[in-house]
Formats: structure tokens, C-alpha cells, sequence
């Protein structure tokens, strides 16, 4: 199945006619990421940096963010916070960690705990 590159508008169509994806919406500021994700079979769209974030159009999906720096999540988690809007799920890859998260956090925040664990693990 090939993936499905979209805009937010494409998006703000879908859901002004009731409708919303049925697999998992990956938002993303990389352009080459839909190309990479051929054959996944989710909705992918291609955030441009700079442009507002329509956050509320993502309310009840499940959303992937594969965002610049890993800040960016953490202020997407914030604004759907103050927004009231609620995901199905929301995972944020942390290019910090190498990882898909649940939690997105401001890694800077967290950039001593290796040397923390490492003292009070004894």
C-alpha cells in the first residue's frame, strides 16, 4: 500500500465532511519522510516550518510527530493541551534517544540524568 502524502487542508477537507483517518496521521517538517514510509499505509503530512500548526484537526486520531528537534513535540503536546484537544494516541520520535515517546519532553531538561543514575546508582 502506498502512503498517502497530504496537506493540512487535505486534512481540514476530510474532517469538515465527519470523517477522520482510520490508521495513524505522522506529521512531519522532514519532505523526504513520505518517500522513506512507502508502503507503511498512514496519513502523512508535511508540516512546513514556520506555518501555524492546526492542532485541533487532530483531535481523536492517532498522531505520530517527526518533528525538526525534539522541542517541537513538546510544544505540540503543550498547544493541543491548551486547545482541549485529545488524541487517540500521541508518540513523538526523539531524536535525542533514537526513540518513539509518549511523553514529549524538552530532552535539554533531561541531559544529566545519565550522570545522575550514574552517582546514585551505588
Amino acid at each position: 500500500m502506498a502512503i498517502e502524502t497530504t496537506t493540512w487542508d487535505s486534512l481540514r477537507l476530510l474532517r469538515s465532511h465527519g470523517q477522520k483517518p482510520a490508521l495513524p496521521v505522522i506529521v512531519t517538517t522532514k519532505p523526504d519522510l513520505p518517500r522513506r514510509l512507502w508502503g507503511v499505509g498512514c496519513m502523512v503530512i508535511v508540516h512546513k516550518a514556520g506555518d501555524v500548526f492546526p492542532v485541533k484537526l487532530l483531535d481523536g486520531l492517532d498522531v505520530i510527530l517527526v518533528l525538526d528537534r525534539c522541542e517541537l513535540g513538546n510544544s505540540v503536546f503543550r498547544l493541543a493541551d491548551a486547545k482541549g484537544v485529545k488524541f487517540a494516541r500521541l508518540q513523538a520520535w526523539c531524536h535525542c534517544g533514537a526513540h518513539l515517546t509518549v511523553a514529549p519532553i524538552l530532552c535539554e531538561s533531561y541531559s544529566s540524568a545519565p550522570d545522575w543514575l550514574t552517582v546514585h546508582a551505588a
